[in-house]
This record gives structure tokens, sequence and C-alpha cells, in this order.
């Protein structure tokens, strides 16, 4: 994905600053459970612009992939 930015949720607390508050953070996973846990983190952060990809990776590949502004 162009301008992706892997951190892994549990590296988060020390990785946070890598990302701007100013720009849409769409966060995803394989599933969607990983990544709901970490946009509720960066919200926590106070990053206001955060979107949960549900049904992550899996639901992508299959073209049935929708966002939730969480």
């Amino acid at each position: 994905l162009p301008n992706a930015v892997n951190i892994p949720v549990h590296e988060l607390l020390s990785r946070h600053d890598e990302l701007s508050r100013e720009q849409e953070i769409i966060v995803l996973c394989e599933h969607g459970v990983r990544s709901a846990s970490a946009a509720r983190l960066l919200e926590g952060f106070g990053f206001t612009k955060v979107c949960n990809m549900l049904g992550g990776m899996s639901r992508w590949g299959a073209g049935t992939i929708s966002g939730n502004a969480t």
C-alpha cells in the first residue's frame, strides 16, 4: 500500500509519534480485531482522524470491505 506505515499494535505505545495527527489514518489487520484495538489506542493518544477497516485484509481480498470511523 502506498504511504503505508506498518506498526504492530503492541508497538503503538512507543511508536505513535511516528504518525501525523493531521492526516487521516486507516488501520487494518487480517480480520479487523487488532486494528479496532489500534484505532482506540490512537484515539487515546489524541488522533482524531482514525478509521478502522472493518473485516481487515481478509475482506479486502474478497472485495467486501467497508470503513468505520471510530
